[in-house]
């Protein structure tokens, strides 16, 4: 994929067309719901807000995935994620990762988020937070969407060159736990610290090759 250093401002042209980086038919969704990965700059910041909020509204602390979008406004998260795409312009204390937008192809609406982390070369990232991160909106969740998202985030990995990679969730999370091993996803026999809200986590690693 090809990176840029300042976000970009949509314009009329579809989306479908100009940012498709990849796609993939949605299992279990309707006939026709395909997910595509696209860049945060081709969208408004009023998108980009609608989901943040909406996530956030359902009690959530963070946007998993979404790279301290809950912690930011879009512009100044925009500068953030294309900043940290190249190790020239990554934060202090940050790893190189790739952030994306879930979309629709059917009518371009953001379904979810996810990044993809180049190394797990920090203490957190080691211990449980992974290579790949993800999050559905409230509103399109259990209709498959994660499963979809997942794999294209997993396929992206694999044209970085990766050949396996972690991820990590909370004991209690049915669904993110049947997400990943629906993705060839193997639990690591290790205890992670507990997370932020002092939930226990649990580490998968799925290979790439």
């Amino acid at each position: 994929m090809q990176h840029v250093n300042q976000p970009t401002q949509p314009t009329d042209e579809s989306r479908v067309d100009r940012i498709a980086l990849a796609s993939q038919t949605t299992p279990h969704a309707d006939a026709g719901q395909t997910l595509m990965l696209c860049n945060p700059e081709d969208f408004s910041p009023e998108d980009i807000a609608s989901f943040r909020n909406e996530c956030l509204s359902a009690g959530e602390y963070e946007v998993n995935g979404g790279s301290l979008l809950e912690q930011m406004d879009p512009e100044e998260w925009l500068a953030h994620v294309v900043g940290n795409r190249v190790a020239e312009t990554c934060q202090e204390g940050w790893v190189t990762e790739d952030v994306f937008f879930g979309v629709r192809t059917s009518d371009e609406r953001i379904v979810g988020v996810t990044v993809v982390r180049h190394s797990i070369d920090n203490p957190i990232l080691a211990a449980y937070g992974g290579h790949i991160g993800y999050e559905i909106r409230p509103s399109e969740r259990h209709r498959g969407y994660a499963i979809t998202l997942l794999k294209l985030a997993l396929e992206h990995a694999r044209q970085l060159g990766m050949d396996r990679v972690m991820l990590g969730c909370t004991q209690d999370n049915a669904g993110s736990i049947a997400t990943i091993e629906a993705c060839g996803g193997v639990r690591e026999i290790r205890t992670p610290p507990p997370l932020k809200d002092g939930k226990p986590a649990q580490v998968y690693w799925i290979e790439l090759a």
